[in-house]
């Protein structure tokens, strides 16, 4: 199982969650993560990037990085 706080992983949880319309439990099961766990750094990304929703987040990511992989 990969480690929570790798960077690689956040950065591939906040692309999918910024890119695709994947629901956190098909992030965690494509990931190979728990689904507590995508949850949690979904959350946590949210509260980083300053939004409330997946719409505000793929919105404000994809006009910063235009391309996360």
């Amino acid at each position: 199982m990969p480690n929570v706080t790798d960077p690689k992983l956040r950065r591939k949880i906040l692309g999918y969650l910024a890119t695709t319309s994947k629901t956190e439990r098909e992030i965690a099961d494509e990931l190979s993560i728990r689904y507590s766990t995508c949850h949690e750094q979904a959350r946590s990304l949210f509260k980083e990037h300053e939004v409330s929703s997946r719409l505000a987040l793929m919105i404000k990511v994809n006009k910063i990085r235009p391309k996360l992989n």
